[in-house]
């Protein structure tokens, strides 16, 4: 069961979902938001409760740079590396 609610000041989304439905979620997801005008990057992280609480894990971002650049410092804060895959969706999960 997937519910999205998206409009200019919340964007939330409720779900139920195994692995396999995971890139259609982010995929109605980033359209929810682009047709809204806004951007959207998928930036999944590797790493399990121990790298995280020490600030060790791994970010794979893609989709739109001038956001990931934005975010870039607080994925620093969170990780000991951050890769930008590109603009293609959905490849950091491949």
């Amino acid at each position: 069961m997937i519910h999205f609610e998206v409009n200019k000041a919340l964007c939330c989304i409720d779900m139920l979902f195994n692995l396999d439905m995971l890139v259609l979620i982010f995929s109605l997801f980033c359209q929810a938001i682009t047709a809204r005008g806004g951007v959207f990057l998928e930036s999944p992280v590797v790493g399990s409760r121990v790298p995280a609480l020490e600030g060790q894990l791994i970010i794979l971002a893609a989709g739109e740079r001038k956001l990931y650049d934005e975010c870039y410092s607080c994925f620093e804060a969170i990780g000991k590396k951050s890769l930008y895959l590109g603009k293609a969706l959905h490849i950091s999960f491949r």
